[in-house]
């Protein structure tokens, strides 16, 4: 057996052999005990100074390791409370917006109605939308009635093609079945306005239109009065024109107040007669309609339009 494993096996034996080495020869040759315990902690301070390294980094890492544990569920709680505030700032902002773009269109209904005397209007909001066609929650027991005009401060928005207790249906001006009696406001050139139906690209055209007459892209279209709709009110504008035949040509219009963009109208209930329709002065004289002591002066596909 080999030295070094002799001494591991009895390493406690000879410490004390040792230690009591130490002290007999402290006790005959007269060296003070303190010497002696002073070479000890000095010996033993040697010896454990490695360990106590390990000890204390290991220490360091323990408690950083906890702090880091900790701070990531302080940082994960923070977080988590950072981002409910967030969404719901966004939510308070979003609303904050819808009630000021409401607003603001509550404010352009009441001024219009203000600014329109000679209109009885029935306010309505929009609540479905189909294939050119707006529901709207007023009905029957609200006092509405078929072919009502439907606009809004922007112009016409449609007629009224079905009517329900509480709800009622509006054809709009991409519907074909909303038909708008018209005149150009720059030449007086008069036609229909009938919706497309499924063509997204021009929502509604100016049919009628005899080929000499002048109409351009550009030109405002308004409504040239009738039993239906008020005259004088904005339909569109010309954004194009194009032969239809050898006698009549089209224009395609832009409407003044998109239909996909409407959240309440106002359903016209009764309109008074203009001042200049009254007069009969020519700039607003409405078409389709003609004293018995005046020459019909239209051309013929005027005449026949429905």
């Amino acid at each position: 057996m080999s030295l070094a494993r002799r001494i591991a096996e009895n390493r406690p034996t000879a410490v004390l052999v040792v230690l009591l080495g130490l002290s007999l020869l402290s006790l005959t040759s007269g060296t003070p005990s303190a010497v002696i315990g002073n070479a000890l902690r000095t010996a033993v301070s040697v010896v454990a100074h490695p360990f106590w390294i390990v000890a204390h980094t290991m220490s360091k890492g323990t408690d950083y390791l906890t702090g880091l544990v900790v701070a990531y569920d302080a940082l994960r709680d923070e977080n988590d409370f950072l981002r409910e505030r967030f969404a719901s700032a966004s939510r308070r902002a979003a609303d904050r917006a819808e009630l000021w773009e409401q607003n603001d269109r509550l404010r352009r209904m009441i001024a219009f109605e203000r600014t329109e005397p000679r209109l009885t209007l029935q306010p309505a909001e929009v609540i479905g939308r189909f294939e050119g066609t707006l529901i709207v929650d007023r009905g029957a027991v609200h006092g509405v009635r078929e072919l009502m005009c439907a606009m809004s401060a922007d112009g016409i928005v449609g007629v009224v093609r079905r009517v329900m207790p509480f709800q009622s249906y509006i054809a709009t001006l991409h519907h074909p079945e909303c038909n708008v009696g018209a005149v150009t406001a720059r030449g007086r050139v008069y036609g229909r306005v009938q919706g497309t139906g499924s063509d997204l690209t021009h929502v509604c055209e100016m049919h009628y239109i005899d080929l000499k007459d002048d109409v351009r892209p550009g030109d405002r279209v308004v409504t040239c009065g009738g039993s239906v709709f008020p005259s004088g009110y904005p339909i569109g504008t010309v954004t194009d024109v194009s032969n239809r035949g050898t006698l009549v040509k089209a224009a395609s219009i832009q409407p003044a107040a998109d239909p996909y963009r409407i959240d309440e109208v106002f359903l016209v209930r009764k309109a008074a007669e203009d001042v200049d329709d009254l007069a009969g002065t020519e700039e607003t004289a409405p078409a389709f309609v003609q004293a018995t002591d005046v020459p019909e002066d239209r051309p013929l596909q005027e005449r026949l339009a429905p």
